[in-house]
């Protein structure tokens, strides 16, 4: 793990652990999972001084391309398994494959991880459900067609749900979700999928139970989505924006004129920049009177 051992001297346990994960041990099973997902997270702030870095995204390149695949198959089944402690590192390991090269994270999503991700969704358990976020924002952050079978596959809805948990850590994966999914010049493509499901209604409400001292980035992240859906309800062309009455009728407009208060000035200003160009009245009219 930290720090990670030079990558040429670790290369070639890749195949063994892999074949650990299909014993019948379970603690053998355990200690291999969690050795990939050390393995997955590799970065290039990891590369011991002196060693050349590796070709970007080379070591999932490697671990996936063992046995034709045969790791994505593997850890779709146990990523599902009844034993938490189990499909905890396999949901590290498969969200550090999406997060990686766009032709790593397309191989993932063919071997079914949409599919797993709802089913995990469900779970009781919360650190479950906030890694699950954390994967679904790396693949909001990948290409169009990436993008689009997520914005189709159902999971929108329940991220939607994710951004009213009790617990800040889900709220905070799940807004990451929605800011990666506009931070493309295609996002109009998307914004109708989320704004559909009840992201502008979700967003406010994680906007008004976020801490301001410690959540500051992410109600960044929530206010740069909905000036992104204002903007778009501008766009349609209406007598009145329909984002702008959303915002209203859920009590967003007040949370956003309460964050102005903030002691952060670019939550501020993220604030009042949405008030000033959203809601604040023309006023042209009554000043020629």
């Amino acid at each position: 793990n930290h720090p990670s051992p030079p990558y040429h001297q670790v290369k070639c346990l890749i195949t063994p652990i892999i074949k650990y994960l299909h014993w019948e041990c379970y603690e053998i099973v355990l200690d291999a999972a969690w050795a990939l997902s050390y393995f997955s997270d590799r970065s290039a702030s990891d590369v011991p001084p002196g060693e050349e870095p590796p070709v970007q995204g080379q070591h999932l390149i490697d671990l996936v391309s063992v046995n034709d695949g045969i790791l994505l198959r593997r850890l779709m089944e146990l990523v599902v398994h009844s034993d938490s402690q189990i499909s905890t590192p396999c949901l590290r390991t498969l969200g550090n494959c999406v997060a990686g090269p766009d032709d790593i994270c397309e191989l993932t999503l063919n071997a079914g991880i949409i599919e797993r991700l709802l089913i995990l969704l469900n779970s009781e358990l919360r650190y479950i459900r906030k890694e699950c976020c954390w994967v679904i924002s790396n693949i909001a952050a990948g290409t169009k067609a990436q993008r689009e079978l997520l914005c189709t596959s159902g999971l929108i809805p329940m991220v939607v749900n994710c951004l009213r948990s009790p617990f800040a850590d889900i709220r905070r994966e799940a807004v990451w979700s929605f800011g990666n999914l506009i931070a493309h010049d295609d996002q109009y493509a998307m914004l109708k999928y989320a704004i559909d499901a009840g992201a502008v209604e979700g967003t406010c409400s994680m906007l008004e139970t976020s801490d301001t001292n410690r959540d500051r980035k992410c109600i960044v992240v929530g206010l740069q989505f909905l000036r992104s859906c204002l903007q778009y309800g501008e766009d349609l062309g209406e007598d009145t924006n329909p984002i702008c009455l959303r915002i209203e009728s859920c009590g967003g407009l007040d949370t956003i004129e309460d964050l102005q208060q903030t002691s952060s000035y670019n939550v501020y200003d993220f604030a009042a920049g949405l008030i000033r160009d959203f809601f604040e009245a023309d006023g042209s009219e009554d000043e020629m009177y």
